[in-house]
C-alpha cells in the first residue's frame, strides 16, 4: 500500500513559495536588559537568559521583528497571515521559582501576554503554550527535563482560526479559541526572550538557538 502524507496549509505555501524564510542571529541584534545578577550572552549558535541565584533578578534579550509579508509593515507581524516559528530551547537547571519565556509581542517587558501575540512559557518543568488575541489563553503542553534540547514549532493560521505547537515534531497542543488567537498586526513587534528568578538560591536559565520565521507574503 502506498501511504500518502496529508498536505497541510502549511505545505501548500511552501510548495508554491509565496513565503518568507528569515532566521534569526544568536550572536548580534538583540538588545538586553537586566536586573540584580541577571545576564545575556548572544554567541554563535545560541542566545543564554540567566538569573544568577538572587531572588528578584531577571535577563531578558529582545529584537524586533516585521516586514515579512508583502504590503506588511517594516516594523509589524501580520496575524492576517499563515505563519511559522521555529525554535529550540534547553534549561540547565528547572525550579518553581523560575518562569521563562520565548514570546512573539509588542512589549518589551517580561511577563504574560497582556497584547496580541503568542509564544510559551516554562514554569519548573512544566512547558505551556501562550498566546493572546483579546484575551490571553494558556494550553499546558507537557513535561520537560533539564539539559535536554527541545525544537518547537508554534504554527499560526488564521484561515483554520488555529495556533498549533509542536516539541519534537510531535502536536502537543491546538488553540482554536477565537479571543486566544490573534487576527491583526502586531505592531511595533519584537522577539523575546527572558527568565525571571522569584526565589531559588540557583540560576534559572534558557537557552535558544535555531529559530526560523517562514510567513505567508
Amino acid at each position: 500500500m502506498e501511504y500518502k502524507r496529508a498536505i497541510s496549509p502549511f505545505d501548500m505555501f511552501k510548495m508554491h513559495r509565496k513565503f518568507s524564510n528569515i532566521s534569526f542571529p544568536t550572536n548580534a541584534g538583540w538588545a538586553a536588559a537586566v536586573t540584580g545578577t541577571g545576564a545575556t550572552y548572544q554567541t554563535l549558535n545560541y542566545t543564554q537568559v540567566t538569573t544568577g541565584a538572587t531572588a528578584g533578578s531577571t535577563a531578558l534579550l529582545y529584537g524586533g521583528v516585521g516586514g515579512l509579508s508583502a504590503g506588511g509593515s517594516s516594523v509589524a507581524v501580520n496575524c492576517a497571515k499563515r505563519f511559522s516559528v521555529r525554535f529550540a530551547i534547553s534549561c540547565i537547571t528547572l525550579s518553581a521559582d523560575h518562569t521563562r519565556y520565548l514570546q512573539i509581542k509588542a512589549a518589551n517587558t517580561i511577563g504574560d501576554l497582556g497584547a496580541a501575540g503568542m509564544g510559551i512559557k516554562i514554569v519548573n518543568d512544566k512547558l505551556y503554550a501562550e498566546s493572546f488575541g483579546t484575551e490571553r489563553g494558556e494550553i499546558e503542553l507537557m513535561t520537560i527535563a533539564t539539559a535536554t534540547a527541545y525544537e518547537i514549532n508554534i504554527q499560526h493560521d488564521p484561515v483554520a482560526g488555529t495556533i498549533k505547537w509542536y516539541v519534537n515534531g510531535v502536536l502537543k497542543g491546538t488553540q482554536s479559541t477565537a479571543v486566544n488567537i490573534p487576527v491583526a498586526a502586531i505592531a511595533a513587534a519584537n522577539v523575546l526572550s527572558s527568565v525571571s528568578n522569584g526565589g531559588a538560591a540557583q540560576a534559572g536559565n534558557m537557552n535558544v538557538s535555531s529559530m526560523h520565521f517562514l510567513m505567508e507574503v
